[in-house]
């Protein structure tokens, strides 16, 4: 749930974000390598298949073999961070497909790879020291993963298009995150990026009517490595100590056991999560707030810092309810990974109350998050969301310099 806190009108810019592996957030999680790795898109065969006539001379040429991306994850996290490291926005956008679409809130998509490319070589010249931290990885199956990340680096050239007419000389140090849906042939075919262009912004050009969060020079607390599936990994470790008493039988009838364990748990915290939703929606706030833990912690990257507690919470609830009385919520994309649970929200409604400074306008509105919760006891115990606020002003009207902004944007996708 997004703390809803404007004031001021800032500028955005577009920052697309990889992965950088650390550790992971599932069973095989991408681990980062500064390594090179092989060609993600390999080239075709040279070699031509031989005529299967002795008397024929001429060679048929062999067909030429489709661009593919990595088999799994870990590879493509290391494959990402291997171009990311080297700033070339090729090497970046051949991991994804030809038509691949890129959406982040309060932007335009940038359609297919050559537009994908274009905002990236923007970037690299604007932050030439840009860099991405990862921080935890959720993988949902070898289709869908989320991975979050600190990008940071600092503003020597300037960006027109990206909000900033000179460079500030600036650093930059925000935590953003990304939705993965991977196709077949292992490359990215739609991403979901979430981060903040006003605290972007913000770091750049301080705002003292408008704080917001500090920059991150290094992954922030709540943000700790970790492994997902760490019950299955310490059962691996059990066996690697095992006196062979158990029989392999035994081993894997544990090992079912535990794997099984872990989805009911998932599955469980997966109904709370859409409970504590249908709550909402039916205007049932006490029923919703049974599903946080009594000292929740809530970090909002949106925000300029974290709310403490379930009564914390509940006033930020009621208070977006007041500007915006028939908010509805949806969630998509589901998942659990082990005590987290992963979820990209869209909130719909019209502002007919104040929302900080902004007077009503009674113009409907459609924000997107995305959400992770971890559960402890069936319970929400942290909750870190990722948005845009832009989104938000843009369509509220009162940013008028974001407007130019996309104006300008989709004229430079058309040159």
């Amino acid at each position: 749930m997004r703390k809803i806190v404007i004031g001021g009108l800032v500028l955005g810019a577009l920052v697309l974000a990889g992965c950088d592996d650390k550790s992971s957030g599932s069973g095989e999680a991408p681990a980062q390598s500064a390594s090179a790795t092989a060609a993600t898109v390999p080239a075709p065969s040279a070699s031509a298949a031989a005529s299967p006539s002795a008397s024929a001379k001429a060679e048929a040429p062999e067909k030429e073999k489709k661009a593919e991306g990595p088999k799994d994850h870990k590879s493509r996290v290391k494959a990402m961070e291997e171009a990311w490291a080297s700033h070339d926005a090729k090497k970046v956008t051949a991991l994804y497909a030809e038509d691949a679409v890129f959406k982040t809130p309060g932007m335009p998509d940038a359609k297919g790879r050559d537009a994908i490319e274009k905002h990236l070589t923007g970037m690299f010249a604007a932050f030439k020291d840009a860099k991405l931290t990862r921080g935890r990885v959720f993988e949902k199956d070898k289709h869908t993963v989320v991975v979050e990340s600190l990008f940071t680096g600092t503003n020597t050239g300037d960006a027109p298009d990206m909000g900033i007419p000179k460079a500030t000389n600036k650093p930059v140090g925000i935590m953003t995150a990304s939705w993965y849906e991977i196709g077949d042939d292992g490359l990215i075919k739609e991403e979901h990026h979430f981060h903040d262009d006003p605290t972007f912004m913000g770091q750049l050009k301080e705002d003292k009517k408008n704080p917001v969060r500090p920059v991150f020079a290094a992954l922030p607390d709540g943000s700790e490595h970790f492994e997902a599936k760490a019950e299955e990994k310490e059962a691996k470790k059990e066996d690697k100590k095992d006196d062979g008493k158990d029989s392999k039988a035994k081993k894997e009838e544990k090992k079912d056991d535990d794997s099984s364990k872990r989805a009911e748990t998932e599955k469980k915290n997966v109904e709370a999560e859409d409970k504590m939703i249908a709550d909402m929606n039916a205007g049932k706030i006490a029923d919703s707030l049974k599903y946080l833990a009594d000292d929740v912690s809530t970090t909002d990257y949106t925000q300029d810092k974290d709310l403490k507690g379930k009564k914390a919470f509940e006033a930020m609830i009621h208070g977006y309810l007041a500007a915006i009385p028939d908010m509805k919520i949806k969630g998509s994309g589901t998942f659990g990974d082990g005590k987290f649970v992963v979820q990209e929200f869209e909130y719909t409604g019209t502002q007919k109350g104040a929302l900080g400074p902004i007077k009503p306008t009674n113009k409907p509105v459609d924000m997107h998050q995305l959400e992770i919760d971890e559960f402890k006891d069936g319970k929400i115990v942290k909750i870190w969301s990722w948005g845009n606020n832009m989104e938000l002003l843009s369509e509220l009207g009162v940013t008028g310099d974001h407007e130019d902004k996309k104006e300008k944007h989709e004229k430079h996708e058309k040159k």
